[in-house]
């Protein structure tokens, strides 16, 4: 395959190549030399994470690994772009056959990996190869940070090479950034009647014994997450066996993922009241950004927002330690972390047609019926979980008392 693009007076060129993930694993230096480059170090597409993901719970939702190759005159070679894709010969409702971002219910962000210092070449380099070698196709990017410099410049090479693109949706996340101090944050953008409802609440813990906050890093990673795994086992996603440790697949995954230590760096915020563990929250760390990956906590402290203080403590570690310059929530629209986490950031989706017949008509149409999908989506979980609210209040005679 000839280059996807070359660069400016021949300073460098990027190759595309076509790998399985097995043959990415054999680049795992190479990769991993690329994450710590990244322009949006994604820790969710690390080696350390993504890797076990795969082999162990999600080998059926990847088709293949893109990846760019940066070749300068001097001989260096060096990977320029990351980017793991799905391929549907078709969507619902649509004739067009579809390649997608890898996405998996532990996936909170799908940005591809792509080198900073070549950002905007490396993403028309990566638009540029999946057109000529998916030519037709819907390109269709989910869980994509849209201000980002990765979303930003992967629509501007689109656009440069004139296909159409379109967004599907779009929502907000709300989202922690460095420059304030803990205190500073607090008193300028947090609600006083929500800060008096977490102190009367860690007041209330206090009364069953010391309360103790910590964050815990390096060799105390694999304690934090064995505590984690018991805790969200204990609880309602044990009982619906969706907990990590439910199965032998999720529980080696967060093993081999979380508990080593290694890249992408974990840590773990833990709450304990009188010395037992309450709550146990999962952060994954990449360069200067981290992500919320996973938070659990006993259901019989709930009534005290034992969730919501460790998203307090995180707060203050991420502000005041001045070791993340983004924290990301992870969170759905309406989580209560909004109301602490002020910042927000913006992800989406969105579809780009990879030459003809995909023209613009026909991506527009695509987008339509994508649209009305997720709106029938939407509808049918609403309409589920209120018939699960019903049961549950038959079942317990509230809703004939309420007659």
């Amino acid at each position: 395959m000839r280059p996807a693009r070359e660069a400016g007076a021949g300073e460098f060129r990027l190759v595309p190549e076509f790998l399985t993930i097995e043959q990415a694993a054999r680049l795992e230096p190479e990769w991993r030399a690329l994450f710590d480059a990244a322009s949006n170090p994604n820790p969710f597409l690390g080696p350390d994470f993504f890797l076990p993901l795969v082999r162990r719970v999600a080998a059926e939702r990847l088709s293949g690994v893109l990846v760019l190759r940066r070749l300068t005159l001097t001989g260096l070679s060096e990977l320029a772009a990351f980017f793991p894709y799905r391929l549907r010969s078709k969507f619902p409702l649509t004739s067009h056959p579809v390649v997608e971002a890898f996405a998996h219910p532990f996936v909170s962000d799908s940005t591809p990996l792509v080198r900073a210092e070549s950002l905007e070449a490396a993403a028309r380099g990566l638009i540029d190869a999946l057109e000529r070698h998916f030519t037709g196709h819907v390109l269709v990017l989910d869980g994509l940070r849209l201000d980002g410099r990765v979303g930003t410049a992967l629509q501007a090479a689109a656009a440069s090479l004139g296909l159409p693109i379109r967004q599907i949706h779009s929502h907000e996340r709300a989202t922690l950034r460095a420059g304030l101090s803990s205190e500073a944050y607090l008193r300028g953008r947090v609600s006083g009647k929500k800060l008096r409802e977490l102190r009367r609440c860690e007041k209330r813990l206090s009364e069953h014994g010391p309360v103790e906050m910590t964050t815990l890093a390096g060799s105390d990673v694999p304690a934090g997450v064995r505590e984690f795994l018991g805790l969200e086992a204990s609880g309602w996603k044990g009982k619906r066996g969706t907990a990590l440790a439910s199965n032998a697949g999720t529980r080696g995954f967060a093993e081999a993922a979380l508990g080593t230590g290694d890249a992408p760096a974990t840590v773990v915020d833990v709450l304990k009241v009188g010395g037992k563990t309450i709550a146990a929250a999962i952060h994954l760390v990449a360069g200067p950004n981290a992500v919320a990956f996973k938070c659990a906590y006993d259901e019989s402290w709930a009534r005290m927002s034992p969730g919501t203080l460790l998203d307090l403590r995180t707060l203050r570690f991420a502000l005041d330690e001045r070791r993340f310059a983004v924290m990301d929530s992870c969170a759905v629209p309406g989580h209560p972390v909004e109301a602490l986490w002020c910042d927000r950031i913006r992800v989406g989706e969105i579809a780009i047609g990879l030459g003809a017949p995909c023209d613009e008509d026909a991506l527009e149409a695509f987008v339509r019926r994508q649209q009305k999908l997720s709106a029938w989506k939407a509808d049918a979980k609403a309409l589920a979980k209120r018939l699960q609210h019903l049961r549950a209040e038959i079942s317990s005679g509230s809703y004939f008392g309420r007659r």
